[in-house]
């Protein structure tokens, strides 16, 4: 059994995993989630999987981002997890 501080720190470590998305890590973007997860971003809200494949899709475009993501909040219920983080994307046209 997790105690809190080390649920926190898996979840931070899930957050700071964005990075995969921004240098084309795919393997390791979608072994972020759970097989079940999901997520709710600006331009999506469903399946983890579905997200990572679609990523992929755009990093195929001539536009490049950078994820700077904030110190998460995170609220814990039982066996849920609520986070919630300022982002800031800095996109460049190649």
């Amino acid at each position: 059994m997790h105690t809190y501080l080390e649920d926190r720190l898996q979840i931070t470590d899930l957050m700071t995993g964005w990075i995969h998305r921004d240098l084309g890590q795919w393997d390791q973007l979608v072994n972020l989630a759970h097989a079940d997860g999901t997520i709710e971003v600006t331009w999506f809200e469903g399946p983890f999987a579905e997200f990572v494949e679609g990523s992929k899709r755009m990093c195929k475009s001539d536009l490049r981002t950078k994820h700077l993501i904030g110190t998460p909040v995170v609220s814990i219920n039982g066996s849920k997890a609520i986070v919630e983080s300022n982002a800031v994307i800095v996109g460049e046209n190649i």
